[in-house]
């Protein structure tokens, strides 16, 4: 009996023995299905990751390579446009420049072609268009323009824009401005040279200083005529006016051969 116990706990403890082991070789077994599992499942973590990171840093680099392709367009374009627009800008001052040129040689070509002349029997010049033969008794505002302008009567350098009629002087706008400020001279009365555009302004025939409106006496067939200098009467000058009207054949005749000699 006592054997036959020994026998059974050796039997027993054996048993344990080899459950022991086995249970212990799962065991590891398992933890190393485990561990290659996580392993396995850390890497495809990894690579997916690493993936992701691929596509975006791609996409970003296309998307920075566009935008530095749309900066190197922008700027060559940028270029051709600065370019075209200072060859534009030449090429319009020049021709500016040749337009003003023409433009004045027209004008100067159209003011020579005004010649001055004397009628005996009105007893006051007169103008002649040496290419349409035309008769003016006013001066034509193109030979008003070739006259010399004047200088400013105060500074004496600049050229002259304002007149004032109680100073009888000229002025240049600065000058006018800083003498015309203040004071009695405030209310003094002026009136501009040229217009916008640099032409004279016809105030009446004769040399500088012009007449004033109230001193120049304006008729329909005679033209301008100085008050001061109109001794003959309303009948007389309609009739002076007149014949010189009737005349004016015989004064371009007169002038044609003027201008030929």
């Amino acid at each position: 009996q006592v054997r036959q116990e020994r026998r059974a706990k050796a039997m027993e403890d054996a048993a344990l023995l080899v459950q022991r082991a086995w249970r212990g070789k799962a065991a590891r077994v398992a933890m190393k299905l485990v561990r290659r599992a996580r392993a396995a499942r850390e890497k495809q973590l990894d690579d997916a990751a690493r993936f992701v990171q691929r596509v975006w840093l791609g996409h970003r680099g296309r998307v920075e390579a566009a935008r530095l392709a749309r900066l190197v367009e922008v700027d060559a374009l940028k270029r051709r446009s600065l370019f075209d627009w200072a060859a534009i800008q030449v090429q319009r001052r020049w021709r500016g420049e040749l337009g003003r040129r023409r433009a004045d040689a027209e004008r100067e070509t159209r003011a020579r072609r005004w010649k001055q002349m004397w009628d005996d029997r009105v007893g006051r010049p007169f103008w002649y268009d040496k290419l349409t033969g035309e008769i003016r008794w006013r001066k034509p505002q193109e030979a008003l323009n070739l006259e010399p302008k004047p200088h400013c009567s105060n500074c004496e350098e600049q050229v002259a824009d304002v007149e004032c009629k109680d100073c009888s002087e000229f002025f240049c706008q600065t000058c006018f401005a800083a003498v015309h400020g203040g004071g009695k001279r405030r209310h003094h009365a002026f009136r501009a040279l040229n217009d916008y555009y640099g032409s004279r302004i016809d105030y009446g025939e004769g040399e500088w200083p012009a007449l004033w409106p109230s001193e120049v006496r304006q008729d329909e067939f005679a033209g301008w005529m100085p008050r001061s200098e109109a001794a003959v009467g309303d009948a007389g000058v309609a009739g002076s006016a007149q014949e010189a009207t009737r005349s004016a054949q015989e004064l371009a005749a007169a002038g044609e051969a003027a201008a030929a000699a």
